[in-house]
């Protein structure tokens, strides 16, 4: 991110226009990323029973997280396109993406203990939907706050 903003700064824009345009690549890139975990079994899924030739049958965990990134880079195509939550996509982006790998977390069969007796997966999620959250709280504020001002006060 801070790569993002030192860019902004360079093409004389504001930060908020990059992240939002970074936030679909970010989504899809980190939904193709699964395609390596599911050829490689990195990161199996639960387990959901043992077949009739006594193999184990696993949640398809990397495919189910990335659908869900490309469901979600879509849906940030789409806010963007049609003007929503202009200079807020990234932020929500990290609240939604927090949720859905939040869930998601707890289909992997990895769950081990990292922080605060959460899977890493989990511990991050909630990482991503605070900041996210937290992020979009005062982006709504400081609208509200630069609405309130007369115009000439405002910056």
């Amino acid at each position: 991110m801070p790569v993002l903003i030192l860019s902004a700064r360079i093409l004389k824009v504001r930060s908020s226009e990059i992240l939002d345009i970074s936030a679909p690549a970010i989504s899809l890139t980190m939904g193709l990323t699964k395609i390596r975990c599911q050829i490689d079994g990195c990161c199996p899924g639960r387990y959901l029973y043992t077949d009739d030739r006594n193999l184990l049958v696993c949640f398809p965990s990397p495919m189910a997280e990335m659908g869900f990134s490309v469901f979600l880079t879509a849906l940030l195509l789409f806010l963007i396109r049609k003007g929503k939550l202009h200079g807020r996509i990234y932020p929500f982006w990290m609240l939604v993406y927090g949720i859905g790998r939040f869930g998601l977390s707890y289909l992997r069969e990895d769950r081990a203990p990292f922080l605060l007796g959460l899977p890493a997966g989990a511990f991050w999620s909630l990482v991503s939907i605070l900041l996210g959250a937290s992020w979009l709280v005062i982006a709504h504020f400081v609208t509200l706050k630069k609405r309130a001002l007369p115009k000439s006060e405002s910056l």
